[in-house]
């Protein structure tokens, strides 16, 4: 294509990009004088675009981003601070990286975390100097944490545990749609001189089960106000468009800015959340009377493509760190590999090393200590990563961690001045972390290399649970001595561990508050077990739960008896009821959700529990005052939560009839299991070895599908002992308790072979015609406490609906 057209497609783009690129000024500056009237630009441009292939598309873009201007990090920060001070935006400092306790998280994950407390209505200060409520404008860069995909991060372009969140608001109305969707265009357009042509838009669709048209004012904002092109502008559904805070709060139709990279794909920039409605628990919307503005743009993406770089890590926020890495290790220079192409990890242990640095770096800064429980846990183990991969890059020496967070304060004093005080705090943290883990690497090396073939994977767990291994590195030991390891089954195991733990010290701090209380009564749960079936119109059945009233008792907060609770105070505590009709956690059946509604207000229940015959349903206030011994509330129990849990407990006992026909499942040794609304599993003992799982696995899918086709009746029932024994014959436990006069006992009705099985607690469907099709997810051993006996565990789940009658 001719280079002229080049130049007057760029000169459309920026009047002032001839006079930056010398080399292409072919023809005159008088020429492109001549070239005023509007219409012969707009041919000119559709031209090129039905001419211009992408390589050309790619040098015209590279040209109109950078220009003569080098987008370094600290002025793409400071650029978006400036446009929107320029329009009246309060510039609000970032608020800590580590999330205040009622925020329910562990580390602030965005921009908005700091401002929840005005989109709640809450009168608290953002800042000491600002009472929340006068802001009507706001602008902040946000130090931000998220560690939830901490096995990808390094291993890809675009994970990171610390990031810096852009953004700006407005309250209450204080900005139209029109208004922030033009500065969002004109700040990438005009200001950062990002290509139009590379720019997509998204908005609302709409959505039938909301009950939401498309947002079409946004949609002719784009399109008639900003002039974005037709072709550019596509419709997404309520998973990418419609945004919330969390499960209630709230909420709003979404437009997100992609740009479209090199490969053609596209990678969203800016997300800008319209909150027009409130998400109640039943989820149904409630029209806000003021409308909330929040909007969002990651500093490390947008680096990354003003820098014309594929990835943040060739950006000016990484590579300084990445070279002091490099020099520090003595290791071979970073080379920029990803996936298949790093084959020997050294590039993603470059990325995993320096990401890490600027994580702990920042939360140390920010008052963070290393620790055993909660975002303390959390930040150990991201050190201990690490160092495990410093220890990949070279010869093992003390100090390159530590050294390295010193040159993260280097790089970032400037932005965030309080690092530079924080400094030596961070290297006395960082040292001390150091020592620690050399100190345990070498006992557990020690136990690893004394350990006898053939190893339990179980033990594999010791290494990670008790020494604090990074994963990583139990997989590397793992993989040296042959040893199966499931990284999924790994991970729960862990979850299960950490809930244990944590379920016992507060089992001990509930004992001493309830003693305190001294309760007139127990909870009166009898309603828990009443949930009705009803037929709907399609023929498919719903489940209701009985209604009911109950008295406010007593509120515990942090385990603490506390008078009462209101949702300015925006805590998670525990209210305990005269009566309630809320399943607590038994048997391994998770408890009830829901909602405790009273005429001035709700409380959000998240899970339900019980000790000493008092059931306590955990959660929040979401509005209005809870004030034990005067409020009564009306018990909401969340039908499709508890009809989820009723089918993974139903399918369970079907599983297991199965495997007590197939195997000799020991009667001495306890059943245990867990059940939840997703998942569920049963570890159990054999005295016969499962030669081939898969075929076990494969039985199981088979047999207990075709038997939720017959949609047998499921029957429970309370029976004396002696013909329980009778009943069960040799499936009755040996273990039982002396005083037990009655038992428990569901049946699957299946002819001409019913299944009785022992069932203390939990609730289940009323025919097995009622569950989904169950899927066993695995079957993996277990580290058996009998010599005589094969510990195993089984996961499954249940899929799509097969039958129903």
């Amino acid at each position: 294509m001719d280079i002229t057209l080049l130049i007057i497609y760029a000169d459309f783009c920026d009047q002032n990009l001839i006079t930056r690129f010398p080399k292409f000024a072919t023809i005159s500056i008088s020429i492109f004088n001549t070239i005023l009237n509007k219409s012969i630009c707009e041919i000119m441009r559709q031209v090129f675009l039905s001419s211009c292939n992408l390589t050309l598309h790619v040098v015209v873009r590279r040209l109109c981003t950078n220009a003569n201007v080098k987008w370094n990090s600290h002025k793409v920060r400071q650029t978006f601070i400036n446009y929107f001070k320029k329009w009246n935006h309060v510039v609000v400092e970032s608020s800590s990286v580590i999330a205040p306790k009622q925020s329910g998280m562990l580390f602030t994950s965005a921009g908005v975390v700091q401002f929840k407390p005005i989109i709640s209505n809450l009168n608290v200060p953002v800042q000491q100097s600002r009472p929340m409520d006068s802001l009507g404008l706001a602008v902040s860069c946000q130090k931000c944490a998220r560690v939830n995909d901490l096995n990808l991060v390094g291993k890809d372009r675009t994970h990171h545990t610390f990031f810096e969140m852009l953004g700006n608001w407005s309250f209450n109305g204080t900005m139209s749609k029109q208004t922030v969707c033009t500065h969002a265009w004109q700040l990438l357009t005009k200001i950062y001189c990002i290509d139009e042509q590379r720019l997509h838009v998204t908005y609302f669709g709409g959505d039938k089960q909301l009950g939401l048209d498309a947002d079409q004012e946004c949609k002719q904002i784009w399109l008639d106000v900003v002039g974005v092109q037709q072709c550019r502008l596509l419709v997404g559904n309520a998973k990418e468009n419609f945004w919330s805070i969390g499960e209630t709060g709230p909420c709003g139709p979404c437009t997100e800015i992609h740009v479209q990279l090199p490969d053609g794909t596209l990678s969203e920039l800016w997300n800008v959340v319209f909150m027009e409605y409130y998400k109640h628990e039943d989820g149904s919307l409630q029209k806000l009377s003021a409308t909330h503005v929040d909007t969002g743009m990651g500093l490390e993406r947008l680096c990354a493509i003003l820098q014309n770089e594929d990835s943040a890590y060739g950006t000016d926020l990484f590579k300084p760190l990445i070279d002091s890495c490099q020099k520090l290790t003595g290791s071979p220079p970073y080379e920029g590999r990803f996936g298949v192409d790093d084959v020997t990890g050294l590039d993603s242990s470059h990325r995993i090393i320096v990401d890490h640095a600027r994580m702990c770096t920042f939360a140390i800064a920010d008052g963070l200590k290393p620790g055993h429980q909660e975002a303390g846990h959390v930040l150990r183990k991201i050190i201990r990563r690490a160092l495990y991969h410093v220890s990949l890059l070279g010869e093992p020496r003390s100090g390159v961690f530590p050294n390295l967070c010193s040159a993260v304060v280097d790089l970032y004093a400037d932005t965030y001045p309080q690092l530079q005080s924080s400094r030596r705090l961070v290297d006395q943290v960082l040292v001390e972390e150091e020592k620690r883990f050399s100190g345990t690497l070498t006992k557990a090396k020690a136990r690893f290399d004394r350990m006898q073939e053939p190893i339990d994977p179980e033990v594999m767990f010791l290494f990670y649970n008790t020494y604090g291994l990074p994963m990583e590195m139990v997989q590397n030991l793992a993989e040296r001595r042959g040893v199966p390891f499931d990284l999924q089954e790994f991970e729960q195991r862990l979850q299960e561990q950490r809930r244990r733990s944590l379920t016992n010290k507060q089992k001990q701090q509930l004992r001493v508050a309830l003693q305190q209380l001294e309760l007139p009564s127990n909870t009166d749960d009898t309603l828990k077990h009443s949930t009705m079936e009803t037929q709907t119109e399609d023929g498919s059945v719903a489940y209701q739960t009985a209604c009911c009233e109950g008295r406010v008792l007593a509120i515990l907060r942090s385990q603490t008896p506390v008078t009462e609770v209101t949702s300015d105070d925006q805590v998670q505590c525990s209210v305990i009821l005269d009566k309630t009709s809320f399943y607590a956690t038994d048997d391994g059946q998770t408890g009830d959700r829901g909602i405790l509604r009273w005429r001035e207000g709700e409380f959000l229940v998240d899970s339900t529990t019980s000790l000493e015959h008092v059931v306590l349903h955990h959660g929040r206030v979401l509005c209005g005052k809870l004030i034990a011994g005067q409020t009564s509330v009306h018990c909401l129990v969340d039908v499709n939560s508890r009809t989820a849990c009723m089918q993974q407990h139903t399918a369970l006992h079907l599983i297991l009839g199965i495997l007590r026909q197939h195997l000799n499942i020991s009667t001495e040794q306890p059943l245990t299991g867990m059940i939840n609304r997703q998942s569920a599993w049963i570890q159990f003992y054999s005295l016969q070895s499962v030669q081939s799982k898969n075929y076990l696995l494969q039985l199981i899918d088979k047999h207990a599908n075709m038997l939720i086709e017959q949609n047998c009746p499921v029957i429970t029932q309370i029976m004396n002992l002696e013909n329980a024994k009778l009943l069960l014959k040799d499936d009755f436990p040996r273990v039982i308790d002396s005083k037990t006069k009655t038992i428990r006992l569901v049946t699957l009705d299946i002819k001409p072979h019913p299944i009785h099985q022992l069932c203390r607690a939990g609730m289940h469907v009323s025919t097995l015609g009622k569950l989904y099709h169950i899927s066993p997810i695995s079957l993996a051993e277990g580290r058996s406490i009998h010599k005589h006996y094969n510990c195993y565990r089984l996961k499954y789940t249940i899929g799509k609906k097969l039958f129903t009658k």
